[in-house]
């Protein structure tokens, strides 16, 4: 090593001994993937799509879990590589480029052993960074499959695919949904070598997007968050990849269930965000309009809906609630009343003892008397 990088004398006898013992040979990038010394034993070097975001993501991915990652190019050729230190400081990564994916899976032990013989290698000369803190990598020969290309296929599938077995499960198109759900656990099925943890986070999200898609279509938000916990809790004890399909089977039965159960009246739901937003904008100047803007309709099926529904007028509604609210101030501090006319939305206090007299048939000094703790 000269000048805080590699020479290339030094990088020579890397490569030859690595040939040597395994039959790869190295390329030496830095940190952002550029071949800095060595030649890809690719026959498609240079290929249209350029392999150096795979070492970066190589690189940086081994920075990050402190493992030998694997990863494929875009021509499906299987990279290996770790990063490496130069006095101290991490400078870029020795990469492998070792032939087309699906020969290194079937001779995965001679594979392995490659993998590993570059840590025992970079060790041997001292050229792995030295991170300190609890919580930094210890690096050693455990592996660690990224095949990103496999990730965005399975992404993109189940972008494709899970959000309309859903919906196809709400509408109860079973058929359509068996045929969704088929193709999410072939997605699974193509994508062994993904790391698990990255397999429970894709699964997990998907729970989460029914969660939230199935409470969007009006299911109980209680009984939707309780199964999804639960299924949750089946994606923590994932060891395996055979053990994701039980719990795609336990998904769909689930959903079913749940879709089996009747919905909330849609209008119920539009008083109900109506309602949520008056509790939250309390202090806010609202008109039926802005409120009726809010939820998403017209002010005058807005004004239909609530007297249909609470049996009142817009203005009764707010002020009720403003007034409620202006009991629990009463009773649970010591406000001054103008203090509560101001947290309550109401212009003055002279305004709020008026109408807080309609409402509550006695003064708020009255009721604070009554009703303090």
């Amino acid at each position: 090593m000269l000048n805080g990088t590699f020479n290339p004398a030094f990088f020579r006898e890397l490569q030859e001994t690595y040939e040597n013992r395994t039959g790869y040979s190295l390329v030496l990038s830095d940190i952002n993937g550029s071949i800095q010394m060595g030649l890809p034993d690719c026959e498609k070097f240079p290929c249209l799509h350029s392999c150096r975001d795979c070492r970066e993501q190589i690189v940086m991915e081994s920075l990050r879990t402190g493992k030998v990652c694997i990863d494929t190019c875009h021509e499906g050729y299987i990279l290996w590589g770790l990063p490496f230190a130069v006095e101290g400081k991490t400078v870029g990564g020795l990469v492998v480029i070792g032939g087309e994916q699906q020969v290194q899976v079937s001779d995965r032990e001679k594979f392995q052993e490659a993998c590993a013989e570059l840590y025992r290698l970079m060790q041997e000369h001292k050229i792995l960074p030295d991170l300190k803190g609890p919580d930094s990598p210890d690096f050693s020969n455990v592996h660690r499959f990224l095949y990103r290309n496999s990730f965005q296929r399975l992404h993109q599938n189940l972008e494709l695919h899970g959000k309309a077995f859903i919906a196809s499960l709400q509408t109860a198109e079973f058929d359509q949904a068996e045929e969704h759900f088929t193709e999410i656990k072939a997605a699974f099925s193509e994508c062994p070598f993904l790391p698990l943890d990255l397999l429970r986070g894709v699964l997990g999200d998907l729970v989460y997007k029914a969660k939230r898609q199935s409470i969007e279509a009006g299911l109980d938000s209680y009984t939707c968050l309780s199964e999804a916990g639960f299924i949750v809790d089946q994606v923590a004890k994932v060891r395996e990849h055979q053990d994701i399909f039980p719990i795609l089977e336990l998904l769909k039965e689930r959903l079913l269930k749940m879709a089996r159960l009747k919905p909330k009246d849609p209008d119920d739901l539009l008083i109900e965000k109506a309602t949520t937003y008056l509790e939250e904008h309390i202090r806010e100047e609202m008109t039926r309009e802005s409120v009726a803007r809010a939820v998403g309709i017209s002010p005058s099926h807005f004004s239909r809906l609530i007297r249909e529904k609470k049996g009142r007028t817009f203005t009764d509604l707010l002020n009720q609630y403003r007034i409620e609210r202006a009991c629990k101030f009463l009773v649970r501090s010591s406000k001054t009343l103008a203090e509560i006319a101001n947290e309550t939305g109401f212009c003055d206090q002279s305004y709020f003892s008026k109408v807080f007299r309609r409402y509550k048939a006695m003064s708020p000094a009255k009721y604070r008397e009554e009703h303090q703790l």
